[in-house]
């Protein structure tokens, strides 16, 4: 898939945030280095954007994935700040917790962009929103969000899982939190271990929205041709669920990550929350 163009993440209101950095953290007897890069809304470089207050998506990438890579292109679509993190499999390693703590570092609204030689970066401090704080993933680090939403849960307004795993009595925490997840029929890896979390965010007094009917993977592309795709997401979010869990026919694990991030109503619903 082609990364999106310099061109397409204006369009959307993005800037790429001219520096890319690494900042480590210490956990406990090591310490985990984590890579970053953050994206920027353009009216933050504009007059007065610095005293607004931007909401962020935390897009945890696979450990594996290409920098030009699927989630490459979904994280410059969508997020403002995109956090690298590892994590292996079932052991929840001090990585995750490090992934965290950078999100609370942005909360904490002193990231300084300022800048005397540019004037359109002199005496720019990001302000983050608390009631829009996202986190979203793909595979393997989509159980990195689950297991941070699962542990933070006063951080996130919500969160969107494409093709993410976790064992139940891990997310049990997730029952009453806003979490919209997709997967493949086809998935042997995230639609059963999703499918074994329902009866235990039922247990746990949410709501969950499971309808039996799949979507069809063909109403995605064009991106621009999604109308019966965002009724169809649309009518089952309205229906006021704590968690709603779609799949879609025909689409293995490796094909959810070429597709789904490309789902409009998926992603407008994500950013339409507010509140922890």
């Amino acid at each position: 898939m082609v990364p999106i163009s310099t061109e397409q993440r204006k369009s959307r209101g993005l800037c790429r945030d001219r520096r890319t950095s690494t900042i480590g953290f210490g956990g406990g007897t090591r310490s985990a280095w984590l890579e970053y890069s953050i994206y920027l809304p353009r009216s933050f470089l504009k007059p007065g954007g610095e005293h607004k207050a931007y909401p962020v998506v935390l897009g945890v990438t696979h450990s594996g994935t290409s920098y030009d890579g699927t989630c490459a292109r979904a994280l410059t679509e969508q997020c403002i700040a995109t956090i690298w993190s590892l994590l292996d499999y079932w052991e929840h390693t001090p990585d995750v917790e490090d992934t965290h703590r950078l999100a609370d570092s942005l909360l904490r609204n002193t990231w300084n962009y300022g800048n005397p030689n540019l004037d359109d970066w002199r005496d720019k401090i990001l302000k983050i929103d608390p009631d829009r704080v996202y986190c979203t993933g793909w595979s393997m680090v989509a159980m990195t969000s689950l297991w941070l939403m699962a542990k933070h849960p006063q951080t996130f307004a919500a969160r969107l899982i494409i093709a993410g795993r976790q064992r139940p009595d891990d997310v049990a925490t997730l029952a009453k939190q806003r979490v919209l997840i997709t997967t493949g029929a086809e998935d042997d890896k995230a639609t059963s271990w999703n499918e074994r979390c329902v009866p235990v965010w039922d247990a746990a007094g949410g709501t969950v929205r499971r309808p039996a009917k799949h979507l069809d993977p063909a109403s995605i592309f064009p991106v621009d041709r999604q109308k019966t795709l965002t009724e169809q997401v649309d009518s089952y979010l309205a229906r006021g669920a704590n968690i709603t869990f779609l799949t879609f026919e025909d689409v293995d694990h490796m094909g959810s990550a070429c597709k789904f991030f490309h789902i409009d109503a998926a992603r407008n619903w994500l950013l339409k929350q507010s509140g922890a």
